[in-house]
């Protein structure tokens, strides 16, 4: 079971075929019943969300609640990941494994740099940080 953002192209290519939906309606575009209208009593969405740790202290809590730097990749991995890991097993498959068919544009380079800066960022406050609270 999954969203249909992760399996719609292969679902259109005829690979995969949608036995029923979770949710309470039928997916627009998609032949495929609810599991109510397929005699199954169950309904339920498809969830997503950002955890914690249990002990999260309020502080860091609302800082994840306003959507600060160290939730970004987060989010952006569970958009983007699936789409990311197709196109990237395509590319190593067009190169015959070689990682330099992954970087063979200046713009993929500059993409990369700018995931590698964003994913990084929080480390490099946090390092930043600790001195300074060491001088207290």
């Amino acid at each position: 079971m999954s969203g249909i953002g992760e399996y719609r192209d292969q679902i259109q290519a005829g690979e995969l075929r949608v036995l029923a939906v979770t949710g309470r309606a039928r997916i627009p575009g998609v032949d495929a019943p609810t599991l109510r209208e397929a005699g199954v009593d169950v309904e339920f969405t498809n969830w997503r969300g950002v955890v914690a740790p249990p002990g999260i202290g309020d502080g860091d809590r609302d800082r994840l609640v306003r959507f600060g730097l160290p939730v970004l990749p987060a989010v952006l991995g569970v958009i983007l990941g699936p789409a990311a890991e197709q196109q990237m097993r395509r590319a190593l498959q067009l190169s015959d494994g070689a990682l330099s068919g992954l970087v063979n544009t200046t713009f993929s380079v500059v993409v990369y740099v700018v995931v590698a800066a964003i994913l990084l960022w929080p480390l490099v406050r946090r390092v930043k940080r600790v001195p300074e609270r060491e001088k207290v």
